[in-house]
């Protein structure tokens, strides 16, 4: 089976279109410093030079670790191929180091690069040797752009340098399951309701690079066979704190999903970015729509922080303190924080695709996101979402 995957990846692929590419480590082994072995004579004197530059005359590790890296690139829907990187020793405790243009180069692995086909996009998730390798092809057929590779999803949105129309579907969400049919963007550009009896494509607001005014909402309500449920195991906090141990128990993380039930629930998710913030994005949204949606029967406005990354997990208690100082007295027990650990099953039920930016959720009475805008109010989805607000609040209630 090895020599057969090293045949493949040896055999020219000619990938084409959106490419990934990145290195991994597979692998660590653990070599040790006192013992010269011959096998390993290059990458001990390598390893030594650099101990020596950065730390002069400090007394050298017991042992070294080698990483066992791969570097590959991967066409969306479409195949891959990877080659072995060399072994790179480094002191204990270090991680693995990122792959260079030095190490990926000889390897040959751009010769399955198609530079003849037009708009070959190569993704990377930081690591320079990649744009520097694509600028060494010295062809404007193929180009750079830089994601974020979080559990297979790409939370920086790709632009593309062409034009799709608004009603062009870039992912397609059908009803069986309500599943990603093609994951090619963050951002669908229609919604798709298909079954034996009929199909109906919903259409989304179109995105253009650097937009902050509201962005990928739909015209009408979206069906609850298709639409989203909130996250079942979605633990937040209220941003109520109190140093009195009685009361301790009131300041617990809890469920969200519960507090939906019953109620058409209007959701302000929010980051804490300049223009995704209580005073900002979510202020706008606020005094454009919740005094009128206030008014309906049945209906409860809620906020939440959510931001993606360790630091945010560990100065969450920071968050509330900043927090609590914000919001209105009657708000402490409506605005929450989440501090767990980000999954890619929230950002795509919430569209946590763009943390600049505020997102607003309609949900109706068993938990479902109807409704959703990304960004700044404006007065289209605006007059938009008071006309489906009112509609969902006096839908007929299926339990279906």
């Amino acid at each position: 089976m090895l020599q057969a995957g090293l045949a493949f990846c040896e055999t020219p692929q000619k990938l084409s279109g959106n490419v990934e590419g990145d290195g991994h480590a597979v692998r660590k082994i653990y070599v040790s410093n006192a013992k010269n072995e011959e096998n390993w004579l290059p990458q001990l004197d390598d390893a030594r030079k650099r101990w020596a530059s950065k730390h002069g005359a400090a007394s050298m590790p017991k042992y070294w670790i080698g990483h066992i890296r791969l570097a590959g690139f991967k066409q969306r829907d479409g195949c891959g191929v990877a080659k072995l990187l060399p072994v790179k020793l480094m002191p204990p405790g270090s991680g693995p180091p990122p792959e260079s243009a030095a190490e990926v180069g000889p390897t040959g692995l751009f010769k399955h690069i198609d530079v003849t086909c037009v708009r070959t996009a190569v993704h990377s998730d930081g690591a320079r040797c990649w744009p520097n390798l694509v600028k060494s092809l010295q062809t404007k057929n193929v180009q750079s752009y830089n994601v974020k590779h979080n559990k297979h999803e790409f939370t920086k949105k790709i632009h593309l340098k062409e034009e799709v129309q608004s009603w062009q579907a870039r992912s397609v969400l059908t009803v069986g399951g309500s599943l990603w049919s093609s994951p090619k963007a963050n951002n669908p550009g229609a919604i798709e309701v298909q079954d034996s009896r009929c199909k109906h494509r919903i259409a989304l607001a179109p995105y253009q690079k650097g937009q902050t005014a509201a962005y990928n909402y739909p015209p009408v309500l979206v069906p609850r066979e298709l639409a989203h449920r909130f996250p079942l195991d979605m633990y937040v906090d209220p941003v109520f704190q109190t140093s009195d141990a009685a009361q301790r128990i009131r300041m617990r993380g809890f469920t969200l999903f519960p507090r939906l039930q019953s109620k058409t629930t209007l959701l302000l998710v929010f980051s804490g970015q300049p223009l995704s913030g209580l005073w900002t994005g979510l202020r706008q949204w606020l005094d454009a729509v919740a005094t009128d949606f206030q008014l309906l029967p049945n209906t409860q406005v809620l906020k939440l922080h959510c931001e993606e990354g360790w630091f945010n997990r560990r100065t969450h208690q920071l968050t509330k303190f900043q927090l609590r100082r914000q919001v209105n007295e009657d708000e402490i027990w409506t605005t929450f924080v989440y501090r767990g650990k980000w999954k890619w099953e929230y950002e795509r039920a919430l569209h946590l695709y763009n943390k600049e930016l505020p997102v607003v959720l309609l949900l109706d009475s068993l938990g479902y996101v109807r409704w959703h805008a990304v960004g700044l109010p404006t007065s289209e989805a605006t007059q938009l979402f008071t006309a489906l607000s009112r509609k969902l609040a006096h839908e007929k209630k299926a339990f279906t």
